[in-house]
């Protein structure tokens, strides 16, 4: 008998006529902004910049002459972990982290002279750079929650973010470091390919 229920809670009401429950596919959720101050920025920053260089010397513990690529180098998947999980507010971690892992294969006395510094900083900038590219082509591509639950999805990120956005750094290093006399010509393309494939390897 309708008489005998009793009448529905009027806030349940009006909840269902204000706030439907949705039938439209969700949209991709903004990353959370990040707070200011130390730890907003300069503490995962620096957390980075330690992770990467502790890795990326473990690295290049198997790096092949002459010594400034690894057949893998997982500094750079996580490069890409940490800038796609908490934005570009951890790239200058990422230009430092590589920094040192650099700084460590320069000759301590050719040091004092500032070209010295030029190979470990173009390494640096590179690996900011291909970190920022991954991010943005893998969100371009993907740009909803990274679930990776497809052989699709997995697809497209090992593509995007992997074998296209390593291109960055390998261009770029490699031939400066040529420029300087660092790596000879010779080797060249060998050390392209060598840091093309570590990269992307790292990053897979």
């Amino acid at each position: 008998n309708r008489r005998d229920r009793p009448p529905a809670p009027l806030a349940a009401v009006a909840s269902a006529v204000i706030d439907p429950p949705s039938t439209m596919p969700s949209q991709p959720v903004p990353p959370p902004a990040a707070p200011a101050g130390l730890k907003g920025w300069l503490l995962p920053a620096l957390l980075t910049g330690l992770a990467y260089a502790a890795l990326g010397r473990l690295a290049l513990l198997l790096a092949l002459p002459p010594g400034f690529a690894a057949p893998i180098y997982p500094s750079a998947g996580l490069a890409l972990a940490v800038t796609l999980i908490h934005g570009r507010r951890v790239l200058p971690g990422v230009a430092l982290g590589a920094f040192l892992v650099n700084l460590q294969l320069s000759d301590p006395r050719a040091l004092q002279q500032l070209p010295a510094l030029a190979p470990p900083l173009v390494a640096g900038l590179g690996a900011m750079l291909q970190a920022a590219a991954g991010a943005a082509l893998v969100r371009w591509r993907m740009p909803g929650p990274l679930r990776l639950a497809e052989p699709r999805d997995v697809a497209w990120f090992c593509l995007f973010g992997g074998l296209l956005a390593c291109l960055v750094n390998a261009s770029l290093s490699v031939p400066v470091l040529v420029l300087l006399g660092v790596v000879p010509t010779s080797a060249a393309g060998f050390t392209w390919w060598t840091w093309w494939a570590g990269d992307a390897l790292g990053v897979l």
